[in-house]
């Protein structure tokens, strides 16, 4: 299991904790449970800076946000 992901919130591609998105119910629950189908994970979306998932929300909403989900970070 990978412990981290990398978003993509405008032009800025962030690596984050997984842990903190990993909340029962949530969509990002299920994403990150989804299976991969490959032993490579460079294809799967997330996993690098070459292959970000990319959120349509502002990045100044973003950091804010990050900043409430990991406050001593």
């Amino acid at each position: 299991m990978l412990s981290s992901w990398n978003p993509q919130v405008g032009d800025t591609i962030f690596q984050v904790p997984r842990n903190g998105f990993e909340v029962p119910g949530t969509v990002f629950e299920a994403m990150f449970s989804l299976p991969t189908g490959i032993d490579d994970l460079r294809g799967v979306q997330g996993t690098s800076d070459e292959n970000p998932i990319i959120l349509p929300v502002r990045e100044d909403d973003f950091r804010g946000f990050l900043d409430a989900l990991y406050p001593f970070m």
